[in-house]
């Protein structure tokens, strides 16, 4: 994950946090994940992102 796509995840979790909600289920879902590329990783930020926003 680029530095920039970790930036926006941390910044996501704080949105999702300080909408006063659960980030712990949120990260264990997407903690097993094993990204192979960087355009797969972009694919699943941008599933969360649909999730949280």
């Amino acid at each position: 994950m680029s530095a920039t796509m970790q930036n926006e995840f941390r910044q996501l979790m704080i949105y999702h946090k300080l909408s006063n909600n659960d980030i712990t289920k949120l990260i264990n879902t997407y903690l097993s994940i094993n990204c192979k590329s960087k355009n797969e990783g972009k694919m699943y930020l941008a599933e969360l992102k649909g999730r949280i926003v």
